[in-house]
């Protein structure tokens, strides 16, 4: 993940959508979709490349490790895969509906010619996260990694100053994750 001045990071980032999501929190999956529509927004087309699922994993991960975060709930939903079929042959398939439909898109077939079936393949756990009470704070959202495993250098360059996601940033944020449902 790009970081520097102008470049808000991952925990940064985790952490304003968290808080967007309030008691309720967010799953990874989540948390890794409004994270790659954030920065890409951010960065507006520039060369850019979005973290990964696993990397925003393992950055959930360290954060429980350093109890900044806390499972919120377990819910256990069935995955679905979509199907476009088109006289009984699967043309294209996805894991959800707008992933489908960009599918059909790249492929030129016009969604009005195909029939969309959805299959179940089984139920998965999918864990939620909230922020801990009394965590919002925390200096070691700056550079979680650090803080972790170099937690001697993380004290000594603690009061340097770091991009921080200002409070109008924060509610700029508040609003992207309710206005696209994130």
């Amino acid at each position: 993940m790009p970081r520097g001045w102008h470049a808000p990071g991952t925990g940064e980032l985790i952490k304003a959508y968290l808080l967007a999501k309030g008691r309720e929190g967010g799953s990874p999956f989540s948390i890794n979709r409004f994270v790659r529509r954030y920065l890409t927004a951010f960065y507006g087309g520039r060369n850019y490349v979005p973290p990964t699922y696993d990397s925003i994993r393992v950055m959930i991960r360290d954060l429980l490790r350093l109890g900044l975060i806390e499972k919120a709930r377990t819910e256990f939903t069935p995955p679905q895969l979509f199907q476009a079929t088109r006289a009984g042959e699967v043309v294209a398939s996805a894991r959800t509906r707008e992933g489908l439909s960009e599918r059909l898109a790249d492929l030129g077939i016009p969604l009005s010619s195909v029939t969309i079936q959805t299959r179940t393949l089984g139920i998965r756990p999918r864990t939620y996260y909230r922020i801990r009470q009394g965590m919002e704070d925390d200096p070691r959202w700056r550079d979680v990694k650090k803080a972790l495993f170099r937690p001697s250098d993380f004290d000594a360059i603690r009061d340097l100053p770091r991009f921080q996601l200002s409070p109008q940033q924060k509610e700029e944020i508040r609003i992207f994750v309710l206005e696209n449902k994130l």
